[in-house]
């Protein structure tokens, strides 16, 4: 919240200190009784209280103020010419003013579900650091205590437990729903309780098969190499599970098997994506207002040709097209086609193209649009357009990846000369069902490998992954199958 609200780093250190290193000394009969060490926040009348309720209160009161924005929490007046009034916060009460409806109330409901949720991702975050930092002294204590012939995935309440682990029981559900194990030598991973395959929605292996009840993963294994034994997990798992199995890219520069959170690239826990989960699952509503004009709703018509700004664009670069054709996109486009020439549809199309991606920049990184920035990606989207054409020409990227739905991926690639003459090509179809960053990283990496294997020097790599260019470029470790990948590239590059 501080740091939301713009306070500088060393003014959150001092107040934080100020709130975790208190102790207070009783004085009775002349002997002094203490330290005691206070657990639930700052006594009654301390000084900073009343600043940090304001703290607190604020971060409420925005989240009330937005369920108003949503026509959720409508207030309530004293008089006609009076303001709504939604909420007033005391000292020691807080009142929240809404319609007498079974709406309202559920809404009001949802309300304080949602801000009790957002607090406990405090206690998400602590369950995390006992989940992933095993050998830590605090992770040894509550696992002697709680669970200690299971993981925190599966522990119980227990009988008398502390306000600390019921808070951070609490929070079990959503741990269980981000948490992943990733396989490095798979000695330390469960074949049939853990959840290990790439898959959001299941991460477990779904048949359960007598043989492998506690087996490790690493029964799965080569016994002389770091690979899986194809023929074995062919005939143990079903085919979903064994696409999953063979998906998983072993590589010798992971140390030991490790829990990583699945939310994150990098597999690193973060309280933000914890909060995007918390949106999802409430089914928070998305502004129908088309975003760059802020005119009337969003429909694709209205975004591609009819908003303002599209006009603007339309004039720049095709000038005489009709913009009055009413109906859906399809029959103004298919309009327009019968308007003008080869070479100008291809422009449209670009057109088209160039709008809707400025139109999901300002969505998703608030960049501002153009109609100059537009006209000039439709430009270039045509010039590389037009040379894919050219046959004659040869491909400019170093390797292409692609995903199947039918449990395969593949890569291929074109090494040039300085004159861009082909000089050798490859191409690989795996079985698996990965993400398409994945796969990408995976082609980067097939393609190092076979440039290192050819003894290659002064190779030019592309790639038309922006993810996989920063991960390479970042200096932050990643515990993650993605960040294992990308560390080998990385060794290669070296």
């Amino acid at each position: 919240m501080l740091r939301r609200l713009g306070f500088d780093e060393l003014v959150v250190k001092l107040i934080m200190q100020c709130v975790s290193f208190i102790s207070y000394t009783i004085r009775s009969g002349g002997h002094e009784i203490g330290p005691i060490i206070p657990t639930r926040g700052l006594r009654q009348g301390d000084p900073l209280s009343p600043y940090l309720f304001l703290l607190c209160v604020e971060g409420f009161s925005t989240l009330i103020r937005y369920y108003e924005r949503l026509g959720k929490i409508l207030g309530c007046k004293v008089s006609r010419k009076a303001p709504v009034l939604s909420h007033m916060f005391f000292d020691d009460d807080c009142y929240v003013f809404r319609k007498a409806s079974e709406d309202s109330a559920t809404n009001m409901i949802e309300l304080f579900e949602f801000s009790k949720r957002l607090q406990d991702n405090k206690l998400i975050c602590r369950r995390w650091r006992l989940f992933s930092h095993l050998d830590s002294l605090v992770s040894k204590l509550f696992k002697a205590r709680y669970y200690r012939n299971g993981t925190i995935l599966n522990a119980e309440l227990g009988s008398n437990p502390s306000f600390v682990w019921r808070s951070i029981y609490e929070t079990q559900g959503i741990v269980r729903k981000g948490a992943r194990c990733r396989v490095s030598d798979g000695s330390r991973i469960n074949v049939l309780l853990d959840p290990w395959l790439l898959d959001d929605d299941n991460p477990r292996v779904t048949f359960i098969n007598p043989a492998l009840v506690d087996q490790n993963v690493k029964a799965l294994m080569e016994t002389d190499s770091l690979a899986w034994d194809i023929d074995l997990v062919h005939d143990l798992f079903t085919e979903r599970d064994a696409n999953l199995i063979l998906s998983i890219s072993l590589s010798s520069s992971r140390l030991c098997d490790a829990w990583y959170w699945s939310w994150e690239s990098s597999g690193y826990f973060s309280v933000k994506s914890v909060y995007k989960f918390l949106l999802r699952s409430r089914h928070v509503p998305v502004d129908a207002v088309f975003p760059v004009c802020k005119e009337t709703d969003e429909t694709i018509y209205h975004s591609l040709v009819d908003c303002s700004f599209a006009k603007a664009c339309w004039q720049q670069l095709v000038a005489g097209v009709n913009l009055t054709v009413v109906g859906s996109f399809a029959n103004w486009f298919a309009s327009v086609l019968q308007q003008v020439d080869e070479e100008k549809r291809r422009l449209v199309a670009m057109t088209c193209r160039a709008i809707w991606r400025h139109r999901n920049e300002l969505v998703w990184s608030k960049k501002i649009p153009t109609v100059e920035s537009v006209v000039h990606l439709a430009k270039v989207l045509l010039t590389d357009w037009t040379r894919a054409q050219d046959t004659t020409m040869i491909p400019t990227g170093a390797f292409l990846t692609d995903v199947d739905d039918n449990g395969t991926y593949s890569f291929a690639g074109v090494i040039r000369d300085e004159t861009s003459a082909l000089v050798e090509a490859f191409s690989c179809c795996r079985s698996g069902v990965l993400y398409p960053e994945m796969v990408e990283t995976l082609g980067v990496k097939e393609a190092l490998s076979w440039i290192k294997a050819k003894d290659w020097k002064e190779v030019v790599t592309e790639t038309n992954s922006l993810i996989v260019v920063q991960a390479l470029r970042s200096s932050l470790p990643m515990v993650s199958y993605f960040g294992s990948v990308i560390s080998d590239c990385k060794m290669m590059l070296k």
